[in-house]
């Protein structure tokens, strides 16, 4: 579905600010709602990282990015945010569905491979990968623990440095191509002219910059300590 600029930029930048708000009125949540958000807008950045690497003429697959890019978002919300059983038993349906995607990447990438006889496709699955892992990193600390105003700071500057690079490089080019029938069909919002990546982006880096500013500054560490798997001490009883 596509929508106007300014339409996707309101849903984008505001919903992850009502999230962070609601989370904040509601921290027994543990972040979810910021999580909700923060995939879904990974989510559509990890589908345009796959069409601009088709654009370049690379092999590659959506959902082969935008899995890796969700599976390291909840593995980083699981393992320094949220340790409830809900929270893993999400992370595991989406490391899966993760495996699977993978399953078929690699098959069809060792296809592609074998038809055109060429390394290529093993460039574009490696851009792939490790571009939807990155990107699904680097949103992880938006849904740890570090502090409301961080977050909404990371959001207002993420959005004006948006604002400011699309005034000076407006997508007109792409705005003036006709809608292909395969993106028109697509049920996700997606902006006009699409560059969602560029607007995630920002943010993402900003988040990561104010989570090492929390922790400078005294704030409660965002990233807890490692979880222990040591067995218990057991007291020794004398007889």
């Amino acid at each position: 579905m596509i929508i106007s600029s300014v339409l996707f930029d309101l849903i984008l930048f505001g919903g992850l600010l009502i999230a962070v708000g609601i989370d904040a009125a509601m921290p027994g949540w543990a972040g979810a709602a910021t999580l909700v958000a923060v995939a879904a807008a990974v989510y559509v950045a990890s589908t345009e990282l796959s069409h601009r690497l088709e654009k370049h003429k690379h092999w590659t697959q959506e959902a082969l990015s935008s899995g890796l890019a969700l599976s390291s978002l909840f593995f980083i919300y699981w393992w320094w945010a949220n340790h409830s059983d809900l929270a893993l038993l999400a992370l595991s349906i989406v490391l899966m569905m993760t495996a699977l995607m993978l399953t078929i990447a690699i098959i069809s990438c060792i296809n592609a491979m074998w038809n055109q006889k060429s390394g290529a496709p093993l460039t574009g699955f490696i851009l792939t990968a490790v571009g939807g892992i990155i990107l699904g990193a680097l949103a992880g600390p938006l849904t740890l623990g570090i502090g409301v105003m961080y977050k909404v700071i990371a959001i207002i500057i993420g959005g004006v440095i948006w604002k400011a690079r699309e005034r000076l490089s407006p997508a007109q080019e792409e705005e003036a191509k006709p809608e292909s029938e395969e993106t028109s069909e697509r049920w996700m919002l997606v902006p006009k002219g699409g560059r969602s990546l560029d607007r995630l982006v920002p943010v993402l880096v900003f988040g990561v910059f104010l989570m090492v500013a929390a922790y400078q500054f005294g704030q409660s560490s965002p990233l807890p300590e490692s979880r222990s798997y040591a067995a218990p001490a057991v007291n020794n009883i004398s007889p």
